[in-house]
């Protein structure tokens, strides 16, 4: 008997321990927030994009009038692109409008600790789901730390990180044969939904094969709820966003942003802006290929990764933050190699630290964006290389008391 009280007794204090550690992280976050510019100014970080177009919703303006947004900004509508609008569809504003209620030194603060949040429990869904120990979870939050564009997510305010977390809801829903579930959290997902452009494509493609309209329904219900949340503040939301869509100079995906196919217009010419979306056509082939191999035997936990990291690498816009769908395919091969032994961990950390140093050092270069697509090409060469190294993933109990997901 004592020893059983002992035991609980540690048990206990193990887990105050554990409730102490957090407060304090959380202090030190709060307390580090209120002293770091990103987190209080607003024209530090694409933040002030999302707060000031909750601000305009909610005191009758347009969220997607670029005059609007630039005499709030205070800025001229057309200098060098300075103006930061949020380009996101309608229902994205359903998540904006809350934080749109308070201030921005608060505002920020409370999305900073909501993106700390969404980050360390998507990395640890993906992290258990893919085989990892449920007592080395701590190793997931560190790759995520470590990482440098989900740092620069959660200093810019970029809302990528709510795509994390809607695929690991998707995956673990799924996984509990809940898909009307799973669909409502892939309307996360099309927060950004360009980023996701080819797992939408397998989405469409297995949900036809294996009947699960379930997710069709649950992401077209949600997405409809949120839209309607957003049209009782504004009725005429999506004629606005459609006008916006159909007729500004500035929309980005004119721009070089951090692509692929920005990358071979500036080696090819600018001019040539179909060069942009050339690899997504490709990836497009490639995706529809890559299933129709697998789609007998389809595992959505297994190849997730791969195809979050390979629309990435195509789509046609995207910035440094969000290539923090990279973390889902960093987790698998460390899990994967986790229990390969000493040499195997050895070898992928000799390929995988030097990646991260580079991506370290052009993030404070502060080279343009352009110059960051090279980032996930040589993250996922790393990973892949990684997972080659090491065994087959095992399935402790941790994963497999969360079911199947097929």
């Amino acid at each position: 008997m004592k020893a059983k009280a002992g035991e609980v007794r540690q048990q206990c204090l193990a887990r105050v321990g554990k409730i102490t550690a957090l407060a304090l992280v959380l202090a030190g976050l709060v307390w580090q927030g209120t002293r770091t510019p990103a987190l209080v100014d607003p024209s530090a970080g694409d933040y002030e994009a999302y707060w000031m177009a909750a601000r305009l919703l909610l005191t009758g303006g347009n969220p997607y009038d670029l005059d609007a947004v630039a005499a709030l900004q205070g800025v001229p509508p057309l200098q060098n692109g300075s103006v930061k609008v949020a380009w996101n569809p309608p229902w994205a504003l359903a998540v904006m409008l809350p934080f749109g209620l308070v201030e921005f030194p608060l505002s920020r603060m409370l999305w900073f600790l909501l993106m700390v949040a969404v980050l360390f429990a998507s990395t640890s869904v993906f992290w258990l789901r893919d085989g990892g120990p449920l007592s080395r979870r701590w190793v997931a939050a560190l790759l995520c730390i470590l990482f440098p564009p989900a740092l620069l997510a959660l200093w810019n305010g970029q809302m990528t990180p709510l795509l994390l977390a809607g695929i690991a809801g998707f995956l673990h829903s799924g996984a509990q044969g809940r898909w009307g579930r799973a669909g409502a959290f892939l309307a996360l997902g099309a927060l950004k939904p360009h980023l996701l452009c080819l797992f939408w494509g397998v989405c469409v493609l297995w949900g036809v094969h294996h009947r699960r309209w379930q997710i069709a329904a649950g992401l077209g219900i949600t997405l409809a709820v949120a839209v309607g949340a957003v049209a009782c503040v504004d009725p005429l939301i999506l004629s606005r966003y459609q006008e916006m869509m159909a007729g500004d100079p500035a929309l980005p995906p004119l721009t070089l942003t951090a692509t692929t196919g920005a990358m071979l217009r500036l080696l090819l010419g600018a001019e040539k802006a179909w060069l942009q979306t050339a690899p997504l056509a490709v990836g497009a082939c490639w995706t529809c290929l890559y299933y129709w191999r697998r789609r007998r035997s389809w595992d959505w936990m297994e190849h997730t990764p791969l195809l979050l990291a390979a629309s990435v690498i195509v789509t046609p816009y995207a910035w440094p933050p969000d290539y923090v769908l990279l973390l889902p395919a960093i987790l698998q091969a460390a899990t994967r190699v986790s229990g390969a032994g000493t040499r195997p961990i050895g070898l992928a950390l000799l390929f995988y630290v030097p990646v991260v140093a580079a991506c370290f050092t052009v993030w404070f270069s502060g080279v343009a964006g352009v110059w960051h697509a090279w980032q996930p090409w040589a993250v996922l060469g790393a990973c892949l290389i990684a997972r080659k190294l090491a065994t087959p993933a095992r399935i402790p109990s941790t994963a497999s008391n969360l079911g199947t997901l097929r």
